[in-house]
């Protein structure tokens, strides 16, 4: 198998000292690590967190350099973005320009259903790079998302991994066969105020 020189830019949560440990950048990153390819991290919103300056509104400019430098040094193969929210599509455009050699991808797994919270806002967070990245991978079928038609999208399972996944409740007797998990925002396990989700009033029907 090809080993891959991997620069995976997602929101590790450093700042939330230890709470979301659990992320779905870690699972991905411990994936590709076990598979042989070698990643560099950046986390994208710890970074913009800690250097907040009224001359660079939403820090833009230095996680932009920070991106540069990161690249300059370790000339990877693949750009993995995941929910890469504070740059743009011209600052991505940019990228894939000078960086030509190099593979850009994103990965996404806030719902897409058009019921469900922040739908447009998701929708459009998707769509601002998609004409950038070379492959985009979706908790939420492509075929079920009519504005991703012929766009190199793909389909991925919730990542899991053993060393986070530790109860395993499915060889106990339980009293339900099957335990539904709604969230709104980052393991919040609630949603937040005023948001709707129609998959709530599935499972009340069922």
């Amino acid at each position: 198998m090809i080993k891959y020189k991997i620069l995976h830019i997602t929101d590790l949560h450093f700042r939330h000292n230890g709470r979301l440990f659990y992320s779905t950048g870690k699972k991905l990153n411990n994936g590709l690590i076990l598979n042989g390819h070698n990643v560099l991290n950046i986390s994208d919103r710890d970074l913009t967190s800690n250097k907040r300056n009224i001359f660079d509104i939403g820090s833009k400019k230095f996680l932009f350099n920070q991106i540069q430098k990161n690249i300059e040094n370790f000339r990877p193969d693949l750009i993995l973005l995941g929910h890469v929210d504070r740059l743009d599509y011209e600052t991505f455009l940019n990228l894939k320009e000078k960086y030509n050699s190099i593979k850009f991808a994103q990965w996404f797994l806030d719902p897409l259903n058009k019921k469900g919270p922040d739908y447009e806002r998701n929708k459009n967070r998707i769509l601002d790079k998609i004409d950038v990245v070379d492959a985009s991978f979706l908790t939420t079928s492509p075929d079920a998302i009519d504005f991703l038609r012929n766009k190199k999208s793909y389909f991925i399972p919730n990542p899991s991994d053993s060393s986070f996944e530790t109860l395993d409740n499915y060889k106990n007797p339980c009293n339900v066969d099957v335990f539904f998990a709604l969230s709104h925002g980052v393991h919040r396990g609630v949603l937040k105020t005023g948001k709707t989700d129609d998959r709530i009033t599935f499972l009340n029907k069922c």
